[in-house]
């Protein structure tokens, strides 16, 4: 029997599956249970079971020990024993239980694996004795990610040969990673195609953002995002680092360009919010980037420091509405740009280490309450004025939950260790980021309702 538990406030609602189907529903508090509805017409219908309390103070289906202690959910670790019969079972859990479940997890990890969720790299990074070309798991990578867990890897063109080359390669890194991994991939459209420039991998081609802005409309944008989304599915992605939220308000923008769906920050927060909500439904988690918004300015942060001039009223109006909407379309993730702003902020720091920017505005004022990640930190914006270290605590301080390819993994997370050793950062603050992040992995169903990882400890 194909079983589908929903639940909601305390009720379990079970279903067989078939055109008939029966709820039970189950007072934890009361232990009282509520026979089963009769079939429905059509196929025979079975009767429900009515769930009693066993023995062993569990709640029995029929024969069937769930497992689960008859007691109101107080704590969400009991939901790790809940059976399941098959590949086809499924657990759904609501929002209450998700963050119960998250925060249980974090309780039990151990501080090497904490540090370990506030990291996202590359696939060089793991083994920088091989050249950046890798397209296979090597030992060494494996060795990395048990020395220096991980709680996401980031591959780009250059990982990414063939469909089953790339299918066996993020599988391998999951099977790697004693937490499963945000397996993460850069899937813009246009020049920043990282799988579909790729003729091999066969995954459907779109143009640049500017195109899709100027030629698409709802339907076909909300196709892209379905299509995107499934099409990275398979491959064994589970967040793709799209899309671009920035309205280009400067045409002799270098870093966004055409990277950008226009103009008009209401056309573009349109854009954003089907796109975001057709590429999750696939279970991909979508990224806005580059917060605060990069549109405006002359500069790349990827070549050195940049800033702009403009007021927080001028981003109130303009760059901040596309992530708004993203945010209101609940996207799993926000990336943050280096960009300074001069009139927003009293230090001169990059808004990825930025505490005005990432926990007063992002955080407080657009109630942003999903993954903060920085952009990539070895963008020479950070490189030239901090170590990988420097940068890694400065991030954590602001408010980041996720460090994105520091320059120096290893160094980053050791200065993340010695900041926590040192009490320059508490354990309580990490913790925050850590339950983010495992939250969004139990939502998208890559650590699973019956993970070990509530009962375990590494």
């Amino acid at each position: 029997m194909k079983l589908l538990c929903i639940l909601q406030q305390g009720d379990l609602s079970v279903t067989d599956g078939s055109v008939l189907s029966h709820r039970l529903y189950f007072d934890f508090a009361n232990r009282i249970g509520i026979d089963g509805k009769d079939g429905e017409d059509g196929t025979d219908g079975t009767d429900g079971l009515t769930p009693e309390i066993g023995k062993d103070g569990n709640w029995w289906i029929g024969d069937r020990n769930t497992g689960v202690p008859a007691v109101a959910f107080r704590s969400y670790a009991s939901l790790a024993a809940f059976p399941k019969q098959g590949n086809n079972d499924m657990l759904y859990l609501d929002e209450t239980t998700l963050q119960g479940m998250a925060k249980d997890i974090t309780k039990e990890m151990s501080l090497k694996n904490k540090i370990g969720q506030l990291f996202m790299v590359s696939v060089y990074q793991l083994d920088e004795a091989e050249s950046k070309n890798q397209t296979s798991v090597t030992s060494q990578m494996k060795k990395t990610l048990k020395k220096y867990p991980a709680g996401g890897v980031i591959m780009f063109a250059k990982n990414i040969n063939t469909p089953d080359q790339t299918k066996k390669m993020t599988d391998e890194l999951q099977d790697a990673s004693y937490i499963p991994l945000f397996m993460a991939v850069d899937e813009e459209g246009g020049q920043v195609s990282r799988v579909a420039s790729n003729p091999k991998m066969k995954m459907t081609v779109y143009p640049s953002a500017q195109e899709v802005g100027k030629t698409y409309n709802d339907k076909q944008i909300a196709k892209m995002g379905k299509t995107q989304g499934k099409e990275l599915k398979e491959l064994g992605f589970n967040m793709n680092l799209a899309p671009v939220a920035d309205v280009l308000t400067n045409k002799n923008n270098t870093e966004i360009g055409d990277r950008s769906f226009g103009t008009d920050s209401k056309k573009v927060a349109d854009i954003i919010t089907t796109l975001v909500k057709n590429m999750q439904k696939q279970q991909i988690s979508a990224t806005l980037k580059h917060f605060p918004g990069s549109g405006q300015t002359g500069g790349d942060t990827h070549r050195g420091s940049t800033e702009t001039d403009q007021t927080i009223n001028t981003l109130r109006d303009t760059d901040f509405k596309p992530f708004k909407a993203g945010i209101k379309a609940k996207a799993d993730a926000v990336m943050v740009s280096h960009l300074m702003l001069s009139n927003v902020t009293d230090e001169k720091e990059p808004s990825s280490l930025s505490s005005r920017v990432v926990s007063d505005i992002l955080r407080d004022e657009l109630e942003y309450k999903g993954v903060i990640m920085t952009d990539a930190m070895n963008m020479k914006a950070i490189t030239d004025n901090y170590s990988s270290g420097e940068a890694a605590v400065k991030a954590i301080q602001a408010g980041v939950d996720l460090i994105v390819m520091p320059d120096n993994y290893k160094e980053a997370y050791k200065a993340i260790e010695k900041a926590l050793k040192s009490g320059e950062i508490k354990e309580s603050r990490i913790d925050k980021s850590v339950r983010r992040i495992i939250y969004t992995k139990l939502k998208r169903g890559e650590i699973p309702p019956d993970t070990t990882l509530l009962k375990e400890n590494q």
